[in-house]
Order: C-alpha cells, then structure tokens, then sequence
C-alpha cells in the first residue's frame, strides 16, 4: 500500500500499522546487525550488552527496589537479584536496606557505576561507519523522526 494514498479511515489505520511494523523491523535490523559495536563497548566496563540495561536502570542518588527493577527490566524480580549480583561483583551497585522496612532491599549505584555508565554513553555515541557515510539531511531528519519516539521515564 506504500505509495498509494489510502481511501477511508480503516485504510489510513492498517497503513499507519504497515509503516510502524516497517520502521520497527528496520529498527531492529539496525541494532542486530551491530549488535556487536554495543558489546565492545560494554566490554570495555567488563559488562555484557544485556547487563547495560540494568546498569541504565539505576541513577545516581536514586535508591530502587529489586521489585521496581523488575518492572524497569521486565524482568522476574528473581532474574532482578542475579542482575544486581553482577553489578554488585564489579563494584558498579550496592545493596542498602530499606530505612523503614529492613524486608525491602534497595539498590543504588555507585560512583564507580556513574562513571561507568559515562563512559558507557561514551562509547555509545561513537557512531558506526556506516552511519557517517550518510548524507547529513538524512541523519538529521532520522534524529528528528527518533527524537519523537517516547522513552521510557528511567532512561537516561
């Protein structure tokens, strides 16, 4: 239906649901086939790729629970605690007790992890190959587009 203009309001609908799956797999495409640039650089704070997710779920001075972790990551709040081991062995998160219910364990990162994490977005912003070679209209009109796509309220 790409270049033909849709006729009635179902049509511009099931476009508009065409497109997304369009640029969503598009997307995906992108990150997978460069995958391996985000783990070099997570590699680089002795991290895999999967454990920058938990490592961006935390910010400075902001203590969370396992559970509100979980939520962050979609994760089982057991999955939550091997995680936050990780994190925890390399000196980036620590666990704290809950000053009102010792039940409750939060997990703040440290400074090493806010340094961490900087260097990390560091990394990140180096943008592949590929990406340079592309004419700078299309560049900035791919931040325009992105920059509209809403990001979750933990991201950074």
């Amino acid at each position: 239906m790409r270049g033909v203009a849709p006729t009635s309001d179902n049509d511009i609908v099931k476009h508009r649901g065409d497109l997304a799956g369009e640029v969503w797999r598009a997307l995906v495409e992108v990150h997978l086939s460069r995958r391996h640039l985000i783990d070099d650089v997570a590699a680089t704070v002795g991290l895999s790729s999967g454990d920058l997710r938990t490592l961006f779920a935390l910010q400075p001075g902001v203590p969370r629970a396992h559970r509100v972790l979980a939520e962050i990551l979609h994760r089982d709040p057991a999955n939550v605690t091997w995680l936050v081991d990780r994190l925890e062995a390399k000196g980036y998160a620590e666990r704290i007790r809950h000053l009102r219910d010792r039940r409750v364990k939060l997990v703040v990162l440290t400074e090493a992890g806010a340094e961490a994490q900087e260097k990390v977005r560091a990394g990140l912003a180096v943008p592949p190959e590929e990406f340079e070679r592309m004419e700078v209209e299309d560049l900035e009109a791919l931040v325009d587009l992105l920059g509209r796509v809403p990001r979750p309220p933990y991201w950074p």
